[in-house]
């Protein structure tokens, strides 16, 4: 079994229309022959000048920590206890790294820290086990079934309250630590999506926090149906038109499918 993989973020109308660069940013990529994938997600704030180079900082950085401990032989290779203490400490050394980064990527452009704001899912899967984190709004979903059934899909972080709405933890926030969320999920995943905020009013029931079936399902079914790169599967689906009664963001959709052979 080897992953295929595709991620890619499209410039929203709003944005278009404001002439504003697209503040979304994605990347996945497939190691060691397919068995493992690593990917990452950031969305930047609306209203934050540099937010859309935060975004991609935070998005590159992760996928080459990520490939750097995978390539270094030091992950825990057994015990699910023991894999849980590793990414523990990693995915907080992780965080450090990119404030650090945009820290002093706002130094050497006279800007403010706090203008590079931005949302950061990422994760790294294997056969048997996928470890994730988030801070701020956003989706990863997971399946371990083959065949997309409408039960199957699973919303790895549910949304953490907000005291005021459409308030948002960014990677630059003092308080980041209280969003911030991780897991490792035993077992074998099948399929994976991960989207910003973009896609959440079409595809996460927001106040049962749980994944849309009507929204995974057919396209985890054309993604398995798909005869080319999962790409044409992910720039179709976030350029349909239908979505743009729903929000006028940017979108990002990274799509992770488990194939046999």
């Amino acid at each position: 079994m080897s992953w295929k993989a595709a991620a890619q973020s499209v410039l929203g109308n709003g944005h278009l229309k404001a002439n504003i660069p697209c503040q979304d940013a994605s990347e996945c990529l497939i190691l060691d022959d397919g068995r493992w994938l690593v990917g990452a997600i950031a969305d930047g704030g609306g209203s934050l000048t540099h937010s859309d180079i935060g975004a991609q900082i935070a998005v590159r950085y992760s996928i080459i920590s990520l490939t750097a401990v995978l390539r270094s032989g030091l992950l825990p290779a057994v015990l699910d206890t023991e894999r849980e203490g590793f990414f523990d400490g990693f995915w907080s050394d992780l965080v450090h790294d990119i404030r650090s980064q945009l820290m002093s990527e706002a130094e050497l452009s006279d800007s403010h820290f706090s203008q590079y704001g931005a949302t950061l899912i990422a994760f790294v899967a294997c056969e048997d086990w996928l470890a994730a984190m988030q801070i701020g709004d956003g989706f990863l979903v997971l399946s371990a079934d083959p065949a997309g059934t409408e039960a199957s899909y699973n919303l790895a972080f549910k949304a953490r309250p907000s005291e005021h709405v459409g308030e948002v933890t960014w990677i630059t926030s003092s308080h980041w630590r209280e969003d911030f969320r991780q897991g490792l999920f035993p077992g074998l995943t099948r399929f994976v999506c991960a989207s910003s905020d973009g896609l959440e009013k079409v595809a996460i029931l927001q106040r049962e926090q749980i994944a849309f079936p009507g929204f995974f399902r057919p396209l985890h079914t054309t993604a398995m149906e798909s005869s080319d790169s999962l790409l044409s599967v992910a720039e179709s689906t976030l350029t349909l038109p239908a979505l743009d009664r729903f929000t006028d963001d940017d979108k990002s959709l990274l799509i992770g499918l488990r194939i046999d052979g």
